[in-house]
């Protein structure tokens, strides 16, 4: 329980853990009150990147691999867009994406998430066209979509 305490702590104010600096116990209620009575509220997403791949094992297990820098991405080559979910526990998330090229709708898809106070996951973007790509996310609720972010990069010639 304490281990969980201090990942969904680290997780969700990653200024604190890298300056040292204590989040104020009202931030921690807050991240405790959505993990354990959050349900149906949706789920955060707390950091993604445009890789390579993700590492399959080791230390570096489930997260990302060799990240695309400033979200640039060779033209044919294989790119995933990975995640770092938070969500409460015992939970579920039906997350819609959407993938634009120029405005264009390439491709759509839906996956769906478990809650988890550190959930990693990864989908495949397309490349085989250049020009500006934008990837958005929504989560599917009862009462309405919540709006998770877009997501920008560039998919350039070789």
């Amino acid at each position: 329980m304490k281990k969980i305490f201090i990942m969904v702590v680290i997780l969700l104010f990653p200024s604190a853990g890298i300056s040292g600096e204590k989040p104020t116990p009202d931030e921690v209620k807050k991240v405790m009150a959505h993990y354990y009575n959050g349900q149906g509220k949706g789920v955060y997403i707390v950091d993604a990147k445009f890789c390579a791949d993700v590492h399959d094992s080791g230390p570096e297990k489930h997260n990302c691999k060799d990240e695309f820098k400033n979200n640039k991405v060779p033209k044919d080559s294989t790119a995933v867009l990975w995640f770092n979910f938070f969500g409460p526990e015992d939970d579920k998330a039906s997350i819609h994406y959407e993938f634009k090229n120029d405005g264009r709708t390439r491709k759509v898809g839906d996956f769906t998430i478990t809650g988890a106070y550190r959930y990693r996951t990864r989908i495949s973007i397309p490349s085989d066209r250049a020009g500006e790509w934008e990837i958005s996310l929504s989560q599917e609720l009862e009462n309405g979509d919540i709006d998770l972010g877009t997501f920008k990069y560039r998919v350039a010639e070789n």
